[in-house]
């Protein structure tokens, strides 16, 4: 009997939990911090008319701060980030995951014997867990450190361009040295490929221009797909998702 009783007890319990878990929250007097001009205020997009107010900011972090000092509620903000601010002293809280995600490619020049090489590199990152074990490394604020095998001095060299778009995809470390997702993914894949990797470093507009020129193999910079850049340029499958999310303080 007693063993029915907490039966039922336990089952209201899972029940009300989950309706509490379920319940749409209200956000008809909260105001939402987002970033002006990126791609996490695209993802706000959806729900910014459930808002009274959608304040904007130049920075993300100034967007954070926003929801620490109260000046805002919430805060649309992709997974990296918000791993960097769930992971120090700065706390923030997931509250709603966005219908929205950004896909990143690789561009090559039309024609090239390198899309499906990547291609077939990219799917096996993906199945090992190699892509998804990069992404929580930086979620994290660490670095990741690719394990390579080592080549013989006779290995060819795949030359890369990329601009410098930030962490966690390219930035300059305090030495000067690319560091980044982008930077381990086509590391990993020049080496599979048994290849050493060169990269080259300038701005968005250029890397293309090097690409067109036939100065470099392929470009990678957290570039979105552009149907439009398909008629002069081929791209790889999406190495790496980026999904967003309503965060409020911790």
């Amino acid at each position: 009997m007693y063993k029915r009783l907490f039966a039922v007890i336990f089952s209201l319990l899972m029940l009300l939990s989950s309706c509490s878990k379920n319940k749409e929250i209200d956000y008809s007097e909260k105001i939402l911090a987002v970033e002006t001009a990126s791609l996490a205020s695209e993802a706000a997009e959806s729900v910014r008319k459930d808002f009274e107010e959608v304040k904007e900011y130049s920075t993300l972090d100034a967007v954070v701060s926003a929801v620490e000092t109260e000046v805002a509620d919430f805060a649309v903000i992709d997974e990296f980030t918000a791993g960097l601010y769930i992971g120090n002293e700065r706390k923030i809280k997931l509250v709603k995951e966005l219908p929205f995600t950004t896909e990143y490619h690789i561009y090559f020049k039309k024609g090239s014997s390198y899309v499906e090489k990547f291609n077939a590199e990219i799917l096996e990152l993906t199945e090992n867990g190699t892509i998804e074990a990069i992404k929580e490394s930086y979620k994290s604020g660490e670095v990741y450190y690719p394990e390579l095998t080592e080549l013989p001095s006779y290995a060819p060299t795949l030359t890369a361009a990329v601009a410098i778009v930030g962490e966690p995809y390219s930035d300059l470390d305090d030495n000067g040295y690319v560091t980044g997702i982008d930077i381990n993914i086509a590391t990993l894949i020049s080496n599979s490929l048994g290849c050493n990797l060169e990269i080259m470093v300038d701005s968005g507009d250029e890397i293309f221009k090097m690409l067109e020129e036939g100065k470099v193999d392929f470009i990678i910079s957290g570039l979105l797909y552009e149907e439009e850049r398909l008629v002069a340029y081929d791209c790889s499958f999406s190495y790496l998702t980026t999904e967003y999310a309503i965060y409020k303080k911790g």
